[in-house]
């Protein structure tokens, strides 16, 4: 379940590095559809407010790059589409998922608060939120975020650490069984 969350929070997704400036006629179509998906309404993803969207998405595509989204065959429709986790399949590398995650800040999200509040809504009624933020720092949080971005094909095997800081922080909550 918690990796599921990680995935939507990855697709869920700055024109220039003056931190959000201009955005081209080549990426606007891009940031439209990553603000799209931040600000969606599915249940258990992880939702934006519009001004904050708008301020993430250039710069996740001035991190991932047009030419990037090209090289690998995604198209702004890719990303739009519910069914795909596009994000995830692009090839970033460890550098380019932490000015992803510092994205968020640069645009006044606390991600952290996201991500507890999506944990305690699909653990139920037992999960403990007051617990999980306490649990949740910025490390684990950002270790969580850049592995659902560079390693598509995650698994706990992987990186039994962060799997295991995980799993210690969900069962102290009462948001596993």
């Amino acid at each position: 379940m918690a990796l599921l969350v990680i995935g939507g929070l990855a697709l869920a997704a700055c024109g220039g590095d003056d931190g959000g400036g201009d955005v081209s006629d080549e990426e606007q179509p891009y940031v439209d559809a990553i603000a799209a998906q931040f600000t969606g309404t599915e249940e258990g993803e992880l939702t934006l407010t519009t001004e904050q969207a708008e301020c993430v998405a250039p710069r996740w595509v001035d991190i991932i790059t047009v030419e990037r989204f090209e090289e690998q065959g995604v198209t702004p429709e890719d990303i739009t589409d519910e069914s795909e986790d596009e994000l995830t399949t692009l090839g970033l590398d460890e550098s380019q998922g932490n000015e992803i995650y510092d994205a968020f800040g640069e645009c006044d999200v606390d991600i952290t608060d996201l991500l507890v509040a999506s944990f305690a809504e699909g653990a139920g009624p037992d999960a403990d939120v007051e617990c999980l933020t306490e649990q949740f720092d910025d490390d684990l949080t950002r270790a969580l975020l850049v592995a659902s971005l560079t390693k598509p094909e995650f698994s706990p095997e992987d990186d039994p650490e962060l799997t295991g800081r995980l799993t210690e922080a969900l069962a102290a909550c009462g948001a596993v069984g």
